[in-house]
């Protein structure tokens, strides 16, 4: 799995692929871990399509089991959605929640992703 990696100001961040799928599964949330890993990055933005199928429908569980690993190891994720992104109604209110916490967070556009991962 590999991801780029850029530096903004002075912070590096590990950035997946638009418009490939790097995780097909939420159990394998381990390869994110190792990806960060092996890019020296604790910081990480996905596209919707890097995700597995279900991360935004909260009663799959699948955000909940992948957001867990990366918590685990301390590593931020943000995720740049697409305008035709549904969300399910509950995940609203996971993301407020986790947002508190500053490791999920959910952002229009490519820079507002990296702005909010190297300011914390």
């Amino acid at each position: 799995m590999e991801i780029k990696v850029v530096d903004h100001h002075g912070v590096r961040i590990g950035i997946g692929p638009a418009g490939e799928k790097l995780l097909l599964h939420a159990s394998k949330s381990s390869r994110l871990v190792e990806a960060c890993g092996n890019a020296g990055v604790d910081r990480l933005i996905l596209y919707p399509e890097n995700l597995p199928v279900g991360f935004f429908d909260l009663s799959s569980q699948v955000a909940g089991e992948v957001l867990h690993r990366l918590r685990l190891y301390k590593v931020r994720l943000a995720v740049v959605r697409t305008p035709e992104l549904e969300l399910s109604s509950r995940f609203g209110e996971m993301l407020t929640d986790e947002r508190r916490y500053g490791y999920f967070g959910l952002f229009h556009s490519l820079d507002e992703a990296v702005d909010w991962l190297s300011g914390g």
